[in-house]
């Protein structure tokens, strides 16, 4: 038996599913759910700012390193059982 990581957005509920969180977060980039709009609640901050715009040029790497904890309200990840 092995684990995937389930990806849901509130308004559009169920969109991807990966092997791990890693690669659910490069599902997130690679299929344009995240790009350099995403606002990004930064730890600490009152508001929303583009991911871009806090991380600058390298936020792509910047992104794969968020913890589950730094998303907030946008994705929601939840892992299940999958038989191979």
């Amino acid at each position: 038996m092995k684990r995937i990581v389930f990806i849901s957005e509130e308004c559009h509920g169920f969109i991807g599913a990966a092997s791990n969180f890693y690669k659910a977060k490069q599902f997130l980039l690679e299929s344009g759910w995240v790009d350099e709009f995403w606002l990004f609640y930064p730890p600490g901050a009152d508001k929303c700012i583009p991911i871009k715009q806090y991380f600058g040029e390298n936020w792509q790497e910047k992104f794969l390193e968020l913890s589950e904890d730094d998303f907030g309200d946008s994705f929601y990840f939840s892992e299940m059982d999958f038989l191979e």
